[in-house]
């Protein structure tokens, strides 16, 4: 498993691993793997991709991971459970990084992590509109992993102070 790699829904676990190439030092791939929870089985929904922080829908049908497309730039991609049905994709225009996806309490849209010149925000992906919102502009501040409960989204923002390890989770509202 890979950076936050794993995500947990009600009947899933997926995740994504790393897979040298056998014959090129610089050229490296992931597979995305799916634990079924009733049945004790995994399965490999996709190979030789780069997709890394998979995060499950609500209702274990959508997977939402970042993508490293083979222009280098960075994409949200959105696909069925069993990995053979494309949902969705956004590419940032900016090309901005796409970090830590986690899905929306109805699973309408995905929040996300975008990071550009070493400045962090989180952002709201709406599939339906394909339109994005801002929900904590660019700032200095290291945040990660927001995730969302009830109205508020949470996230991991830590100290930017020199030696210091604390970290604190903070909350806003969800809308923006």
């Amino acid at each position: 498993i890979i950076d936050n790699g794993f995500s947990v829904g009600s009947n899933w676990v997926v995740w994504s691993a790393y897979h040298d190439d056998p014959r090129w030092d610089n050229k490296d791939f992931t597979s995305l793997f799916a634990y079924n929870l009733k049945t004790k089985a995994t399965t490999t929904l996709k190979t030789k991709t780069r997709l890394l922080s998979p995060a499950i829908s609500p209702d274990d049908r959508l997977i939402a991971a970042v993508e490293i497309l083979n222009s280098g730039e960075e994409s949200l991609s959105v696909f069925s459970v069993n990995g053979d049905q494309f949902a969705d994709q956004y590419t940032p225009k900016d090309k901005s990084r796409i970090i830590n996806p986690s899905w929306s309490g109805d699973g309408k849209s995905v929040f996300f992590i975008s990071q550009k010149n070493n400045r962090r925000a989180i952002l709201q992906y709406h599939l339906s509109s394909k339109t994005v919102s801002v929900i904590l502009p660019f700032s200095n501040a290291f945040i990660d992993r927001p995730v969302q409960s009830g109205e508020y989204v949470y996230l991991d923002r830590k100290s930017t102070r020199l030696n210091s390890s604390h970290t604190d989770i903070s909350r806003m509202p969800s809308s923006a």
